[in-house]
């Protein structure tokens, strides 16, 4: 959902079975602020935004090393772990 000028908007999607999914936060907000300096139709920006990566999703690639979040020591070094899990 996405709340502009005081409105909802639902940018719907399906959901695409891939494991390769880090970086895809800084991909979307990256894709999301492309878009905005291309149109002042913020609704129409996160739109493109999304379907550029569900597109980038479904292509299904391998790239970088392992899958899901990395998990970041302290002083920034990756440990062998794929996946971190954050409660607050």
């Amino acid at each position: 959902m996405l709340y502009v000028g005081g409105e909802n908007h639902w940018i719907n999607g399906k959901r695409i079975d891939n494991p390769n999914t880090h970086g895809t936060g800084c991909t979307f907000s990256s894709a999301i602020a492309c878009n905005l300096a291309l149109t002042s139709d913020k609704v129409q920006a996160v739109t493109n935004a999304k379907e550029y990566l569900a597109g980038a999703i479904a292509a299904k690639l391998d790239l970088g090393k392992g899958t899901g979040h990395p998990v970041l020591t302290a002083d920034g070094r990756q440990t062998e772990t794929d996946l971190c899990i954050i409660s607050t």
